[in-house]
């Protein structure tokens, strides 16, 4: 699902995210906003990026980065998750560039941006279009949020001596009672993230659904689920005679909420979709070998 960028304009203006915290992307900021620049492109970053790494250019608010023709991420999966919250309702792709972290979802590194870089100012770059979930939650009969996330909703404890009791019901139909260190939700995806580790299924990205997958439930019985992706998801943490401060709900691995005893936590597809800009010749199943390791003899 997405498109190989026929008949798009050309890149005019470009955010550029930098994780502060890799050395490596923080050297290759500088030489790359003058490649942009010299391009004639009109650059934009934020005021913590650009003092920390000697950009000279437009200065704008980090939400601001993502409202450009294009977002150019340096560093690893977690700076696209948080750049994509703001990117994806607002139709701009993405293009990651690992740097040398585990970098999943980052589909370029240094050397072939450069290579392709005349390629992508011209708009002449693919891009993968990929679900994203929203939640919210119900405290009495009032919502709080919705947040929307790339990977996945979780649902879980911060302490792990007591095991978290929750229902949950698909389109209001109620279907399993759990106890568990928590409960995750993701996308295809998040597949590979969390609920991969959970014990969750690979879910090819082009197949839109949505995976649920207990945290180590305390039953024999419990195994992940993978459903339609227009089905609303539904969590009620449970009453137990008391309440509780250790419930929180995580969206791409950032605390967004404490959930407390009684809340009914809900997922569904969010109505934006991310787009990630695709410019490299690996596949899904490529990334899954060279990162996972999967299908391999260790």
């Amino acid at each position: 699902m997405g498109d190989t960028g026929a008949g798009r304009p050309a890149i005019r203006k470009v955010g550029l995210f930098v994780s502060l915290h890799r050395e490596a992307a923080r050297e290759a900021a500088g030489p790359l906003a003058e490649a942009l620049c010299r391009a004639g492109v009109r650059l934009q970053t934020s005021q913590d990026i650009a003092e920390q790494t000697g950009m000279a250019c437009e200065i704008v608010s980090h939400d601001a980065v993502a409202e450009a023709d294009l977002v150019i991420v340096l560093g690893g999966d977690g700076s696209l998750l948080r750049v994509v919250r703001h990117a994806a309702p607002l139709g701009v792709p993405i293009l990651g560039v690992d740097m040398g972290s585990f970098g999943f979802l980052a589909d370029s590194d240094l050397d072939a941006l450069y290579g392709k870089l005349a390629d992508i100012l011209r708009g002449e770059f693919a891009v993968e279009e990929r679900l994203m979930l929203e939640a919210a939650v119900r405290r009495d009969d009032a919502q709080v949020g919705p947040w929307i996330g790339l990977n996945d909703a979780v649902v879980g404890v911060l302490s792990y001596s007591n095991l978290l009791r929750f229902s949950i019901s698909l389109d209001g139909d109620e279907v399993a009672d759990y106890s568990a260190d928590g409960l995750i939700i993701a996308t295809p995806t998040g597949s590979t993230a969390y609920s991969l580790s959970a014990g969750g299924p690979v879910v090819d990205p082009q197949v839109a659904s949505l995976v649920i997958t207990p945290i180590c439930p305390h039953t024999l019985q419990s195994r992940p689920v993978v459903v339609s992706p227009d089905t609303v998801v539904s969590v009620l943490i449970r009453h137990e005679g008391e309440n509780r401060s250790d419930i929180v709900l995580d969206l791409d691995g950032q605390r967004v909420m404490d959930v407390q005893v009684g809340d009914t936590v809900t997922v569904r597809r969010a109505h934006c979709r991310a787009r990630l800009v695709r410019v490299g010749a690996g596949t899904f199943y490529s990334r899954l070998r060279d990162k996972l390791k999967w299908g391999t003899s260790h």
